[in-house]
């Protein structure tokens, strides 16, 4: 029975956690879609430029000295600073998730005078963890339904 009741406060615990992270990934999520970047008449998004930029291409803008990309806002990890260690100590799947996208967010800031500066192996696991969340997310625009 002692086990059962560990258990259920261990997922009251974690639902509570997350909730509390939940604005905060929302926040920074929204920083990270009105990310963009205009070449010519075209104005991407940061997911099109992390769908459009895998790591070969990565390495190939690092390579050749072309990549200059700005990340413009800093995103915040205040409110998971505050639950990390509850949340490695959780050893859930949705704890795991939420730990790699925070500490993506943690690149993004490290690396936000230039993404280029990041290493190669860098830029796979943040392209990989940003954009599984990116791809789920739905974006309104003011003025379309």
């Amino acid at each position: 029975m002692s086990l059962n009741n560990s258990n259920t406060k261990e997922k009251e615990l974690e639902k509570n956690i997350l909730t509390l992270l939940e604005a905060e990934i929302r926040d920074n999520i929204s920083k990270i879609m009105s990310q963009s970047i205009t070449t010519g008449n075209i104005k991407f998004n940061f997911k099109d430029v992390l769908n459009s930029i895998d790591e070969c291409e990565f390495r190939n803008f690092k390579l050749d000295n072309d990549g200059n990309y700005l990340l413009f806002y800093s995103l915040s990890t205040s409110q998971y600073d505050k639950f990390e260690h509850q949340l490695i100590k959780l050893n859930t799947t949705s704890a795991k998730t939420t730990i790699e996208l925070y500490m993506q967010f943690k690149q993004w800031n490290k690396y936000k005078d230039n993404m280029f500066h990041m290493r190669v192996d860098e830029y796979g696991k943040f392209r990989e963890v940003l954009l599984q969340k990116l791809n789920t997310c739905t974006v309104i625009t003011k003025g379309i339904l």
